[in-house]
């Protein structure tokens, strides 16, 4: 009974292990990928604020929002 109870102790804190593991490579994944974003939608704002110009839905503006989902950023941060 002892046993049993040691080696299910041992595996649980194998897997917080691991778990803790992946939420630092989920945070570093998401850290990486936060300059791209910045630039896509700094992007896209001043596509938006152009003086003097009509805004549209053009090709630029088309491979703007798709590399923004591209990267994983959802579409309600545009």
């Amino acid at each position: 009974m002892t046993q049993r109870l040691y080696v299910r102790a041992v595996k649980c804190v194998t897997e917080i292990a691991a778990t803790e593991r992946s939420i630092v490579d989920l945070k570093k994944a998401i850290k990486s990928k936060e300059n791209e974003v910045k630039v896509c939608q700094t992007r896209l704002y001043l596509r938006e604020r152009r003086p003097n110009v009509e805004q549209c839905r053009d090709p630029v503006h088309y491979q703007s929002v798709d590399s923004l989902s591209h990267i994983g950023v959802r579409d309600s941060l545009f």
